[in-house]
């Protein structure tokens, strides 16, 4: 992969709420680039260490197509036309992906984090910026909001912030119709 192990894992888990396996399982035949599309069709493990092994996703709702950033694209220059992204005609190995996984993780002071814990990250911040839970639970691949909402959606200070935000401006609309109301009835 041209576009570098550690920026392509590090992109598409920050940016896509995908499993580790399935971002190992990615091929560049995966991504349409003229709809904005990554299409989930398999995931790679490592049952025994350095071998991966080829399977499908985790579930049959794994099966699934996630937008592409434009940003990302830009990104994961230069786009290759097959192969696995992280990797060539072979996924990497277990000890590759986690060389990479584990230097994100130094890089950016993230030493206690683990694969899972950036799509909590990923799935927290969609719900924050007011995406719907059920596209959210979609774009993880989960059938059910249920498992989206107890087991990745989490409770952060900025939720906070923004429920203040929302509860200012309609104190202020309901202060403002007050106004009007005693504006519009004569003494």
């Amino acid at each position: 992969m041209k576009c570098g192990n550690r920026r392509g894992i590090r992109l598409l888990r920050d940016d896509t709420g995908m499993r580790l396996e399935e971002i190992l399982g990615l091929r560049w035949e995966d991504l349409d680039f003229s709809k904005r599309e990554i299409h989930i069709q398999r995931a790679v493990i490592h049952p025994k260490r350095n071998k991966p092994e080829i399977k499908p996703p985790k579930t049959k709702t794994s099966f699934r197509t996630i937008p592409l950033a434009a940003s990302l694209i830009s990104l994961l220059q230069p786009i290759e036309e097959k192969g696995f992204i992280l990797g060539d005609e072979t996924p990497l190995s277990y000890q590759q992906q986690k060389k990479s996984f584990d230097k994100i993780r130094r890089t950016f002071h993230l030493e206690d984090y683990t694969a899972h814990d950036f799509r909590d990250t990923c799935a927290t911040e969609w719900q924050e910026a007011g995406m719907p839970l059920g596209t959210i639970s979609h774009l993880l691949g989960h059938a059910t909001t249920t498992v989206t909402e107890k087991c990745y959606v989490k409770f952060r200070e900025a939720g906070l912030l923004n429920a203040r935000r929302i509860m200012e401006k309609n104190a202020s609309d309901v202060a403002d119709f007050v106004a009007e109301e005693k504006a519009e009835k004569p003494l």
